[in-house]
């Protein structure tokens, strides 16, 4: 939440003041510790007994995940543009270089965190899925939340819809899946990605379970929206996804009756209010915690460069990662197996030289002071 806060509230005042930083890898940092973060999060997740072990922040974990899907929603072409801007670039190595040489750092952490963002919602869907199917180890107020609150059943109704994770360049079909987008062969554009079966096993969970269909609050315009997924469960897709068929199922009954009234609980009602007592602490401040943060963010000394380093290359170890992890290494590129590591700093790897071209404009600023960082030991 407080990484979010200063994305919002600071990181705008420096691109608003065009700063020329000295390094951006403090602030890349700082901008790709939630990217980080998520993925842990959607990680342990899958475990009950972390569920529970969230207690009440389990809502300010779902007004989180709510902020980044309506955030999507309501901008769903503008992403998909600037993916197709940033592919523009990347189509030839020559164009790519220029741009890496000539391009303002802060537009390029800006591009950066755009694309992150992305990364951040994909897991945020995951995350919502485990808290979806752990409703039973989370507060009483997490069930009413995620169904009357923020409504998430009508929200997965329009993710199905606008599909943000799939469009189309002229005459080809990209998904985006493992933090990239692939182009589809025709042969396999009918298959599910693991972000699109996340979605509908969250309307699956919302719409079938006991408990939530006892609890959700059914009108006429909600009646109708959630009816509006069966235009969306072809037969190709109930072969991937058998349990759709119980959805189908459940759908048609909806049609042609109305469900019973929601299950009214008398309970005293949490809300997430951490993300508020935040905003109302720093009130005002922003500017002033700004200020007092950009020598540290865009102008580090020597010193504090080198200790940033040694804690990124302690945290982000791979070779450590390595001995646990089962497998080759992947691409940091495109995700197939590598056998090339970057002859600098020795802790990204590459199916090729090509791959390796297309990441540099990602992995420079990491790469450059980690490689300072060994010279100096």
């Amino acid at each position: 939440l407080l990484v979010e806060i200063w994305k919002e509230k600071i990181f705008p005042l420096y691109l608003q003041e065009k700063i020329q930083p000295k390094a951006s890898f403090p602030c890349y940092l700082v901008l790709y510790h939630e990217a980080t973060l998520v993925n842990l999060l959607d990680t342990i997740l899958f475990y009950k007994e972390t569920c529970e072990m969230l207690g009440d922040r389990a809502l300010d974990l779902i007004g989180y995940c709510n902020r980044k899907l309506v955030g999507l929603l309501g901008n769903v072409q503008s992403y998909h543009d600037e993916f197709r801007e940033a592919d523009s670039k990347l189509q030839q190595v020559e164009s790519l270089m220029k741009h890496i040489e000539t391009a303002d750092l802060l537009t390029e952490l800006s591009e950066q965190n755009k694309s992150m963002q992305f990364q951040v919602i994909t897991h945020c869907v995951t995350i919502l899925r485990h808290l979806v199917y752990n409703l039973d180890s989370l507060p009483l107020g997490a069930t009413r939340m995620i169904l009357n609150t923020i409504d998430l059943p009508l929200q997965m109704v329009e993710m199905i819809e606008k599909q943000p994770w799939t469009r189309r360049e002229k005459d080809k079909l990209l998904k985006y899946w493992d933090g990239k987008w692939h182009a589809v062969p025709k042969e396999d554009q009918m298959k599910l990605t693991k972000t699109e079966t996340q979605l509908w096993l969250i309307i699956i969970q919302l719409l079938l379970a006991p408990e939530c269909q006892s609890r959700y609050e059914y009108n006429d315009f909600k009646k109708n929206s959630v009816l509006r997924l069966r235009a969306h469960i072809p037969e190709y897709l109930i072969d991937q996804l058998p349990a759709l068929v119980d959805l189908q199922r459940y759908l048609h009954n909806l049609s042609i009756m109305n469900p019973p009234p929601a299950k009214k609980d008398i309970i005293i009602e949490t809300e997430d209010n951490l993300r508020e007592a935040l905003l109302a602490a720093y009130k005002g401040k922003f500017k002033k915690i700004g200020d007092q943060q950009k020598e540290l963010i865009f102008s580090p000394s020597q010193e504090d460069l080198k200790f940033q380093a040694d804690k990124f290359v302690e945290t982000y170890d791979l070779n450590v990662i390595q001995t646990l992890a089962e497998g080759k290494p992947h691409c940091a590129n495109c995700g197939e197996d590598a056998e090339h590591r970057c002859s600098r700093c020795k802790d990204e790897w590459y199916c090729s030289r090509q791959c390796q071209v297309e990441n540099w404009h990602s992995h420079k600023e990491i790469c450059n002071l980690i490689a300072a960082n060994k010279q100096t030991e």
